[in-house]
Parts: structure tokens; C-alpha cells; sequence
């Protein structure tokens, strides 16, 4: 890496994480089980992972001043680790259970949803007189012209997939 892309990466590192200073040293002695628990809290939220990023990201800028590149990535890797390690322990698994799936197609649904439900309801008025398959649809818009118009230039199979998207929808 560079030393201007080290030098923005650890300030951007050491500007976000500037906040830590207020973050007390976590020493206690044995016996002192509040001082103990206030370490261990300050261990398990992220908070010395936090303060240990920013004194990373200080240091590289520091190795940067003294022209030492393999010093400051070194402490890039570093403040990243403990960036990482900070974020973490913040994050639930329901926090991040969207991205294990894909974004959902954006479309005309919010427009189409009840036309489909209709041209669904007329298809199921056509199965109980005793029609089926794509007589039913055929039937269906030819009972109903405004669904027809509504449809009107799809192919079978799109208005297959609305009725069935519309069936959906009714139950």
C-alpha cells in the first residue's frame, strides 16, 4: 500500500474511533468485583477493541511521520483487526441475516397486485362452472373488459404467472 492510501485509511480509522480516549483503563485488582466487571463489560461490548482501533490508527500515522510504510500497515492491519473485532461484538445475527439474501425485485407489484387477485377471483368463478386451464383465463377476460384491457398484449404465460401471483394473494 501507498503512503497517502495508508495515511487516509488510518485517519479515517483514527477520526471514527477518536471517541474511545473517554473509554479508563481496565485494570482492576483481585477482589475488586466491580472493577473486574466493569473490565469485563468493557471487553465484551467492543469497548477496548474500540480504544485499541485508535491507538492502532495513531501509531500507523506516527510510523508514517517517521517514513516507516511497513511499520504503518502493520498498524493498518492492526486498527482494522480491532475494528472488526469492535463491530462484532456489537452485531447481532439478526443484524445481519438480510445479507445471506438477495434484494427483492423492485416492479409494477404494488400496482399489479390487485389486478391479479381479480383476473384470480374470475378464474376461480370459471372452475366452479367447470372450465380449466387457459380456457379459464380466456373465459375470465372475456367475462370481465376491464381485465381484459388491463392485460391486454401479454403473453399466456405472463398472465398465467399474474393469476397465479393473484391466487396467491387470496389466500
Amino acid at each position: 500500500m501507498d503512503a497517502k492510501a495508508l495515511r487516509r485509511r488510518l485517519e479515517k480509522i483514527a477520526h471514527a474511533t477518536a471517541p474511545s480516549q473517554s473509554v479508563d483503563a481496565s485494570g482492576f485488582w483481585v477482589g475488586d468485583r466491580a472493577g473486574e466487571r466493569q473490565a469485563t463489560d468493557d471487553f465484551s461490548t467492543g469497548r477496548r477493541s474500540w480504544l485499541g482501533a485508535y491507538e492502532a490508527a495513531c501509531a500507523g500515522l506516527k510510523a508514517l511521520d517517521g517514513n516507516d510504510l511497513d511499520l504503518a500497515e502493520i498498524h493498518v492491519w492492526q486498527a482494522n483487526d480491532f475494528l472488526m473485532d469492535a463491530l462484532w461484538s456489537r452485531i447481532e445475527p439478526s443484524d445481519v441475516e438480510f445479507m445471506s439474501n438477495s434484494a427483492q425485485r423492485r416492479g409494477r407489484k404494488p400496482k399489479t397486485q390487485g389486478r391479479n387477485a381479480k383476473l384470480a377471483a374470475a378464474i376461480q368463478d370459471q372452475h366452479s362452472v367447470g372450465i380449466t386451464g387457459k380456457a379459464a383465463r380466456n373465459a375470465a377476460l372475456k367475462k370481465h373488459p376491464d381485465l381484459a384491457k388491463a392485460f391486454l398484449g401479454m403473453s399466456d404465460d405472463a398472465i398465467r404467472k399474474a393469476a397465479d401471483r393473484g391466487a396467491k394473494d387470496l389466500n
